[in-house]
């Protein structure tokens, strides 16, 4: 037995190179001072983006106006746009509408908004594009300075994030319109991908 702990007492006794040394040392350091960091770090959630770019609309769709042309005249493009204008005001004002309950998380409540602009820019069979340009009142200063509605675009102003830009896509479905894409950019899938 003896001879035994002799061996292992001449094995840890050589020591280990100074290369070595420095590699254990730096290394156990390392190790230490991210186990630190990792339980001093404050936890945060992270924000959550609004959910602005929802393909599939909760509100019933809106009524189609009557486009048909009577006998004695056929409606022009501008006619047609005007109308689809004030369907695409309605529905995003129902968009805007869904952000204001009580019921929506404050990162992305309204207090309320302004659709400053909208442009048709896509008219088709059986749907029709827009863009819109809108500020929107945030509870940010209630919420740790924090709002969603300031991804995408927009300029910040206190509470307000104003001059946001959205491309939206609208179908026709059961004798009425609903959005089916919105964002700050067009999809793969918009009305001109159909």
């Amino acid at each position: 037995m003896e001879k035994k702990y002799n061996k292992l007492k001449q094995y840890f006794n050589k020591g280990v190179s100074t290369t070595t040394g420095i590699l254990i040392v730096v290394s156990v350091a390392i190790l230490a001072g991210g186990l630190i960091t990792w339980q001093m770090w404050p936890k945060q959630e992270a924000p959550t983006l609004p959910s602005i770019a929802s393909p599939v609309s909760t509100t019933t769709p809106s009524p189609i106006p009557s486009l048909t042309p009577s006998p004695t005249s056929t409606p022009s493009i501008d006619e047609t746009a005007k109308d689809l204008k004030d369907i695409a005001t309605s529905l995003f004002d129902e968009h805007l509408d869904s952000y204001i309950s009580s019921n929506t998380p404050l990162n992305s409540r309204l207090k309320s908004y302004i659709i400053n602009n909208i442009t048709i820019d896509i008219i088709e069979d059986n749907c029709f594009g827009f863009i819109v340009n809108f500020s929107v009142e945030t509870f940010k200063e209630e919420n740790n300075n924090w709002t969603d509605w300031v991804a995408g675009n927009g300029e910040i102003d206190g509470n307000w994030v104003k001059n946001k830009e959205m491309f939206v896509d609208v179908l026709t479905e059961n004798n009425g319109y609903k959005i089916r894409e919105s964002g700050t950019g067009r999809g793969s899938s918009s009305c001109m991908g159909i």
